[in-house]
């Protein structure tokens, strides 16, 4: 049972829409309760194929782990919901929160991730000011001129990001490039480096603007690049 217990002054100043994508119908009524109870307007999809999501209309989509999301050009944040860390999907999504979850947690994280969003919607219309190079002789990573020192896979990982930078790389070519001849290496291993290394070169690691994630697909380096040099 999910019941909500937030005080009048922990609203949120806007009103915002969540979509909750939800299969247990007695969960979701608790969970549409609660968070309407904080001043945010729920909706519902009509249909249980969830292809073509009109994403504009939404703040933020909650999403169970008994649902899926097929479309492959959601822009709002997700938060996915589950009942063990040892889900491989925890990854796909821009955070993951198990259950069971109290409405005040949840709501913090609901806030933060909506938050966040706002704040990368404003930064991507202001010019990229991180420049990066590598020094291949050294094996050392510079950002805005100063150097970062790397371990051996932090290096690797940043070059693979760093040679193909703006695009795309996914979980399995990082992997590939890191364990080549590691068969057990998980997206939770990636999530792993890829959070150390942004401990070292983002200017602030809980918001990270140089190594950008891309739910479902994987990460991309976004930086001005002075110049490159072989390793």
């Amino acid at each position: 049972m999910f019941t909500s217990s937030v005080k009048n002054n922990e609203k949120p100043r806007a009103k915002q829409r969540i979509l909750l994508i939800q299969d247990s119908d007695n969960f979701t009524v608790d969970l549409e309760n609660s968070l309407s109870s904080a001043s945010y307007t729920i909706c519902k999809p009509s249909i249980r194929n969830h292809t073509k999501l009109d994403q504009q209309n939404y703040d933020l989509i909650l999403l169970d782990e008994h649902s899926t999301i097929f479309s492959n050009d959601i822009s709002v944040p997700i938060l996915y919901m589950c009942n063990g860390f040892n889900d491989d999907r925890i990854f796909d999504y821009d955070d993951f929160i198990l259950k069971p979850v109290t409405p005040e947690e949840l709501l913090l994280r609901i806030e933060k991730l909506i938050k966040k969003q706002h704040k990368c919607e404003n930064i991507e219309t202001e010019q990229i000011t991180h420049s990066c190079y590598i020094d291949g002789n050294a094996r050392l990573v510079y950002i805005d001129k100063q150097p970062k020192h790397l371990t051996p896979k932090e290096y690797t990982l940043f070059e693979l990001l760093y040679v193909n930078n703006g695009q795309i790389i996914s979980i399995k070519q990082i992997i590939e490039k890191l364990w080549p001849a590691n068969n057990n290496a998980t997206a939770k291993d990636v999530q792993q480096y890829i959070y150390s290394l942004r401990k070292k070169i983002e200017p602030d690691v809980s918001n990270p603007c140089i190594i950008q994630n891309q739910p479902g697909f994987g990460y991309k380096l976004v930086a001005y690049i002075q110049y490159k040099e072989s390793a």
